[in-house]
Formats: C-alpha cells, structure tokens, sequence
C-alpha cells in the first residue's frame, strides 16, 4: 500500500485553534513519530511541510519496494538517493523494484 498523505486540522495543547499539517498514514496507521516532528516545527512554511512529507512517503515506498535487498541500510538510503535523481529504472529498461520513478 503507498503511504497516504492528507492535510489534516489536529488540536494541540496550548493552542486555542487547530494548526493543519500533512500527516502521513500507512498499513499500520498514522506514522506519529514524523507527527510529532512536523508539530515541533509547526511554524515552518506549509511548502516546508509539504515537502517533508513527499520524502518520508517516497522513502517508505522506497524501503518497502526493496526490503531485503540491501543487508546494511546506509546502501539503501545511498540507492534511494541515487534513484530520486537518476529513477529506478535501468540501463536495460527493467525496474526491480518495480516503482518506476522517472529521472528528475
């Protein structure tokens, strides 16, 4: 399942009104710690947040399209860097991890 991003009114303590912020919920439900983060730096720019919550749900998609290809996850994080710029599809026009993500 792709992770779902939505824009949602969430009451905070000690804030008379709501602030809307992107949360981000997958399978297993609203990812509270990237939440959390995003209300610690609420007074960021929406752009900001907007952002922030396009990578970490491009990560998730990333790690789950390939859990169990890499055996250390700084070379995940290195192939998912690398295919954010160049895609994921290869030379030979196959995607294993079956995302195709373009070059951008």
């Amino acid at each position: 399942m792709k992770p779902l991003v939505a824009l949602q009114a969430l009451r905070v303590a000690g804030l008379p009104d709501p602030i809307y912020l992107p949360v981000i919920e997958t399978e297993e439900g609203v990812m509270a710690s990237f939440l959390e983060y995003q209300v610690d730096r609420r007074h960021k720019s929406p752009e900001w947040h907007k952002k922030n919550a396009r990578a970490i749900s491009l990560l998730i998609q990333y790690a789950s399209a390939t859990r169990g290809m890499f055996s250390k996850h700084i070379d995940m994080f290195r192939s998912f860097s690398e295919s954010l710029v160049y895609g994921t599809v290869g030379v030979n026009g196959e995607d294993e991890t079956g995302l195709w993500w373009r070059p951008t």
